[in-house]
């Protein structure tokens, strides 16, 4: 995902949600790729700056970058991320789920929730197979 993509994530979100504001918003993936803790330049930490502008309450898992997201994000003075110890309770309480970070642990856990979730690379897994769902570039109606 690039600088620019994580915008298309969250118009997304929004075309099926309605307004972001004030959501409760699970993030899955903190780190820049995979199977690494880098934050650098993480799409991640851009929707998490912009969602808490909106007055959205955040929880946020990384299977490596929490230190490091943590650090960053609290640098620029952002300090109401929930950070959980686990994917599955980024899942429960929210109203969406956004997965900027394609980690292959996060599918089991996107399979088996039920609210709605926008993951940022559609080869990740077929979203035509799951009605809660939905990937940047891929072509499932978003009409209500």
């Amino acid at each position: 995902m690039n600088k620019i993509q994580y915008l298309h994530l969250i118009d997304l979100a929004e075309k099926i949600t309605g307004p972001i504001m004030r959501k409760k918003v699970g993030i899955l993936g903190l780190s820049f790729k995979p199977q690494t803790d880098d934050t650098r330049e993480s799409p991640a930490l851009r929707i998490i700056s912009y969602l808490v502008s909106q007055g959205c309450e955040i929880k946020a898992y990384c299977p490596q970058g929490m230190h490091m997201a943590k650090e960053t994000l609290e640098g620029q003075r952002i300090t109401e991320v929930q950070y959980q110890t686990n994917a599955q309770a980024c899942t429960e309480d929210v109203d969406l789920v956004l997965v900027p970070t394609d980690w292959p642990e996060f599918t089991d856990v996107i399979k088996n929730t039920t609210v709605p979730t926008f993951i940022g690379h559609r080869s990740m897994m077929d979203p035509a197979q799951y009605p809660h769902v939905y990937a940047l570039g891929f072509p499932k109606s978003v009409a209500k």
